[in-house]
């Protein structure tokens, strides 16, 4: 009698201890009825906040008037921010002093201008890299170009420099040019300032 108990008193204990190992599992889908097709209920993922959007209107006003403090210091090269045709990024227009010799040189293949180009390029990155850090303060997100510009007054862009890449590159053949640039300094508004 002492075995027969024991016995039942284990095989209880055994369908105790199988019943609480599977409380913890998810039970398998149960069959459709016929012609249905069997649903199996699946956690939504929970959605990534998105960032409020970032008004970069006063961070290119602040940012372009450090750029006029500047350019009354005879400095070698004049800028202009501006914000971008998607509204999200952050473009600051740069032209170099005579730095159009430098391209037109490059462009008809002559080896110390081809040089002197590619210099001047390989130091954007470096520039943008301080131009984001400036803007990321404010605005983490938005995306900052470097347009080299072949003079203050011309709309030709010469390169592109975003995420520390050469993005566009006229002389070298690299990316596709921007459409729509505009002047740093307006033909008629340079008319009426003495040059930078």
């Amino acid at each position: 009698m002492k075995k027969i108990a024991a016995t039942l008193l284990l095989v209880c204990l055994c369908l105790l201890l199988a019943a609480c190992g599977k409380s913890g599992t998810t039970q398998a889908p149960t069959a459709a009825p016929e012609g249905e097709t069997p649903t199996v209920s699946t956690p939504k993922p929970t959605p990534k906040p998105t960032p409020k959007p970032v008004d970069l209107r006063p961070i290119v006003k602040e940012l372009n008037q450090i750029e006029e403090d500047q350019r009354g210091k005879e400095l070698p090269f004049i800028g202009a921010y501006e914000i971008g045709p998607d509204g999200k990024s952050v473009i600051y227009k740069l032209a170099i002093d005579r730095f159009e010799l430098i391209a037109l040189g490059a462009d008809i293949g002559e080896a110390e201008f081809i040089d002197a180009y590619n210099q001047t390029l390989e130091e954007l990155p470096s520039l943008a890299g301080s131009i984001e850090d400036l803007v990321h303060v404010d605005a983490p997100e938005a995306q900052v170009y470097i347009y080299l510009m072949l003079e203050k007054r011309s709309t030709q862009v010469v390169a592109v420099i975003n995420n520390g890449q050469i993005v566009y590159d006229a002389i070298n053949g690299i990316g596709v040019k921007p459409a729509s640039v505009t002047p740093i300094i307006e033909p008629e508004k340079a008319e009426a300032t003495p040059a930078a």
